[in-house]
């Protein structure tokens, strides 16, 4: 995989994020991802089946992966979103 500059996608409301499997929400202070195990999108290394918790404080937040992407819950003042940490699409356009 390539490295990218990281990149973070923040939630407000139902989201989908092009190329990444399933779609997230924001519910009060907490991030869901929403998928099914067939999508491809693991969890901490654990297929997403359902409404998944991401956790997004450090030191352990959520590790998303998904086919030629890798993601993890950040959450920086209040707002929640996912951070793009490695996207193969983007070295393919390259």
């Amino acid at each position: 995989m390539s490295s990218t500059s990281p990149r973070i996608h923040w939630i407000d409301a139902v989201t989908r994020i092009d190329g990444v499997p399933g779609q997230f929400r924001r519910h009060g202070r907490y991030l869901y991802v929403q998928a099914v195990e067939s999508d491809g999108l693991l969890a901490d290394g654990h297929p997403v089946d359902g409404l998944q918790l991401v956790r997004t404080a450090a030191p352990r937040p959520t590790r998303l992966e998904a086919p030629g992407v890798v993601l993890e819950g950040v959450e920086e003042g209040g707002s929640l979103g996912v951070r793009v940490l490695l996207d193969d699409r983007l070295a393919a356009e390259s």
